[in-house]
């Protein structure tokens, strides 16, 4: 995401440094594809790093592997069951 306001590190931090949003899973999706971009990516706390172009395979590989085995909230589960 690069707009005016953030870039897409600025918005991991965000997303990261938050209470409420910090179990979030966050893959960067990005033409940067240097070491040094996945590094710093990693290093702010990035779930995946996947460089343009991309199969959208991998991505659904991925995110059957990363989804998969997480619980709910308590929050979002009780409402599933009501």
């Amino acid at each position: 995401m690069l707009s005016g306001e953030m870039n897409g590190l600025q918005v991991l931090d965000a997303i990261k440094s938050s209470e409420l949003t910090c179990d979030i899973l966050v893959a960067m999706v990005t033409a940067c594809g240097q070491h040094a971009d996945r590094h710093e990516a990693n290093r702010r706390g990035a779930d995946g790093y996947f460089i343009k172009p991309f199969s959208p395979l991998e991505l659904i590989d991925w995110l059957q592997i990363h989804v998969r085995g997480r619980t709910p909230p308590a929050e979002v589960e009780k409402s599933w069951t009501t």
